[in-house]
């Protein structure tokens, strides 16, 4: 069984998925979210997956931002959509700044590591391989 995890983004969603034994997260790219919902339907009705690993944006202080209520209304959908899928939050605090990180330090042109497609599928992989870690 695999887990899949989500960075939910003002626009593009990052999308995540671990190998099937949970011990590596991998990249599925960044989608809206439309499409996301369709590329979940597509995975959830070839493969088991009973998790969905959500970042949850919360301040420094630990509190709820802004950023919470779209992913509030994100899980919602997602809870509508696919009844059986468990949605575990996951704590997403300086997530894309690591990924920002990464994408500097893997050598990828200039042009292509201002992609924030990339940073938030990037943010997905962080997000999911923590998760796997625990």
């Amino acid at each position: 069984m695999r887990i899949l995890a989500v960075d939910v983004g003002q626009k593009r969603y990052g999308l995540a998925q671990s190998d099937p034994t949970q011990t590596i997260a991998s990249p599925l790219g960044t989608f809206h979210l439309e499409a996301l919902l369709d590329k979940l339907k597509e995975i959830t009705s070839r493969e088991a997956i009973q998790q969905l690993v959500v970042g949850w944006p919360l301040n420094m202080d630990s509190q709820e931002s802004e950023a919470t209520d779209r992913v509030k209304v994100f899980i919602t959908t997602v809870q509508r959509r696919f009844p059986g899928l468990e949605i575990i939050k996951m704590d997403e605090r300086f997530t894309s700044t690591m990924a920002q990180r990464a994408i500097r330090e893997s050598g990828l042109p200039k042009n292509k590591r201002h992609d924030k497609g990339l940073v938030d599928t990037v943010a997905a992989v962080i997000i999911l391989q923590e998760y796997l870690n625990r």
